[in-house]
């Protein structure tokens, strides 16, 4: 473009750039925002959501931060979605005291959170075991008035169960019925684990027909989950069953799990 005499802007670059970030193409990206600041030009909002969106996919969430500090300082202030992918990339990291320190930033600048921000709070409280303020914060989220949806009660329903407290998982899977909300593959599979980790694999192979009766199909996570149980309480026979009509079907077998 240069050579012809048109000479790119601020959007020509940040076009660019959300071309590189949507293919995940960090070092270009890097590239071009570094030829873009050479030429004197600034970026944009639409350009630093773009470079944090990826910077957070890929794990820099240190980089990611820098990136929204330099944003402020140039006087562009974030919005809901950048703070949203920033504490969504905390959780999943288990950092979830940086999560909230993101959330009460935001908070203080007075930007409202959505369902996705306290989805993604719940779920980085839950996978540490965290649950009791994974539902407080879920309570506080529908006392704003914000709706949870399958993911929300998904997330809370699998923490419930990955510290044993499969009535109140289940509790949570009646509720969500009741609002008209669909239970699905992942939600099915949390339940599965939970009961097979807690000795009671009978039930847990109800709710896997319970499941396949409403049209879900199982995957290798739910599979295993019950393979998993089956080994534990000494059903080899229907293990073994198991695991030929997982191989009919084509799975890919995790044995390390189920060897544990």
């Amino acid at each position: 473009m240069e050579l012809r005499g048109c000479i790119p802007d601020a959007v020509s670059y940040s076009m660019i750039i959300n071309g590189y970030c949507t293919q995940g193409d960090l070092q270009s990206v890097l590239k071009v925002v570094k030829n873009m600041q050479q030429q004197g030009l600034r970026p944009n909002a639409f350009t630093f959501n773009s470079v944090i969106l990826l910077l957070c996919k890929t794990g820099k969430l240190v980089d990611a931060e820098k990136v929204l500090r330099e944003m402020i300082s140039q006087g562009i202030f974030p919005d809901n979605v950048v703070y949203t992918t920033l504490i969504d990339g905390f959780s999943k990291s288990g950092n979830v005291a940086s999560a909230f320190r993101m959330y009460d930033e935001m908070r203080s600048r007075n930007i409202i959170p959505d369902s996705i921000t306290y989805t993604a709070l719940i779920c980085g409280l839950s996978q540490n075991g965290k649950v009791t303020e994974a539902d407080q914060l879920f309570r506080e989220m529908l006392n704003t008035g914000l709706k949870a949806d399958e993911v929300t009660y998904t997330t809370l329903i699998d923490g419930y169960c990955k510290v044993g407290e499969i009535k109140v998982a289940f509790s949570l899977h009646n509720e969500m019925i009741q609002l008209g909300l669909i239970p699905n593959v992942v939600t099915y599979t949390a339940l599965v684990d939970g009961l097979c980790k807690q000795g009671e694999v009978d039930t847990a192979n109800e709710l896997l027909h319970e499941m396949c009766a409403k049209g879900l199909v199982l995957n290798i996570y739910t599979c295993n989950a019950l393979l998993n149980g089956l080994c534990k309480s000494g059903n080899i026979v229907q293990a073994v069953k198991l695991m030929k009509d997982m191989e009919v079907a084509g799975y890919c077998l995790m044995l390390l799990p189920i060897l544990h």
